[in-house]
């Protein structure tokens, strides 16, 4: 006698096993990038970013609501942290 699938939420249905691993693998890849991103110079990590800045901008123009929901928190958090430095 043949036993019904597990039911599964809409979650595990939209992300495979395969999906799943490609997330691993993209957030392993992002922590490469910003390890070494941290071990450039100031002046690389300077040129670095205005190399990107215009695929930055690029990006986010697709999408501001995107942009205001999820960067600016994230500015007014690196501001907060500049001020606390200064102090």
């Amino acid at each position: 006698m043949k036993h019904p699938p597990p039911e599964r939420n809409a979650r595990q249905v939209l992300i495979s096993p395969k999906t799943q691993q490609g997330k691993r693998k993209t957030m392993s890849t992002l922590e490469e990038l910003k390890d070494k991103f941290s071990n450039l110079t100031e002046e690389e990590k300077l040129a670095f970013l205005k190399s990107v800045m215009l695929s930055f901008c690029e990006t986010f123009s697709k999408n501001s609501e995107k942009m205001m929901s999820e960067m600016i928190p994230l500015c007014m958090d690196m501001q907060g942290m500049m001020k606390m430095r200064c102090k």
